[in-house]
This record gives structure tokens, sequence and C-alpha cells, in this order.
């Protein structure tokens, strides 16, 4: 009795190339809502909302294409040191994008690179 195969159809390999390209083409005309950092590769989604999360977009590989979108929808795009600032702050309620005044996130950090 031969094995049998699990390798991904070819539609499934399409869906996922075309599901990466969208990704990617967002995030390339994009920046970080916080700081401002336009790198593609440091950027991620944070959801605004913890409790309208349906998916993590990082593991959206059985995900309709619409599906991906509307997730996307729900999320900031932030660099990659926000989004752990964020995580670390406790700040997993909504983000607003607001002017940096009015979101303190930085406030109290010390990066040692002042004066």
């Amino acid at each position: 009795m031969p094995l049998q195969s699990y390798a991904k159809p070819a539609y499934k390999k399409a869906q996922r190339a075309i599901t990466l390209e969208y990704i990617r083409s967002f995030k390339e005309s994009s920046c970080c809502e916080l700081c401002g950092e336009s790198a593609t590769v440091c950027l991620d989604f944070h959801h605004r909302t913890a409790s309208e999360k349906s998916f993590s977009l990082s593991d959206a590989k059985d995900q309709t294409f619409d599906a991906i979108k509307a997730e996307i929808r729900k999320c900031a795009v932030v660099c990659a040191n926000c989004h752990r600032v964020i995580h670390s702050q406790n700040r997993i309620k909504a983000i607003e994008v607001a002017p940096e005044e009015d979101y303190p996130l930085f406030t109290g950090l010390d990066n040692g690179f002042d004066e």
C-alpha cells in the first residue's frame, strides 16, 4: 500500500502566495502608526481591540482572502518595537491613532541616547 501524500494542493499554495503578497504590499504602503517606522520587515499587525480578534494573522493559512482582509481592518500597523512596548505596558486596549502628546506610549522610558 503506497504512502499517502500530504503535499498541499496547488490551489492552496497559490492562495497562500496571494495572501502573503497582499500582506506584504499592505505593509509596504504603511508605516508604524506610533513612531513612523516604515521598514516592511519591522511592521506587525496589532489588534485594536483584543476581544474582536478572530484569528492571528501570522497563522492565517487556512483563512479565506476576505477573512484576512477583514481581520487586517481590525488592526493597527505598528513596528515590532512599539508592538512589544504596547504589550509590556498592558496596552492591549484599543489603539487610536492620535497625536504623540495624546498617546504617551514612551513616557518614562529612557533609551540612554538623550543629551
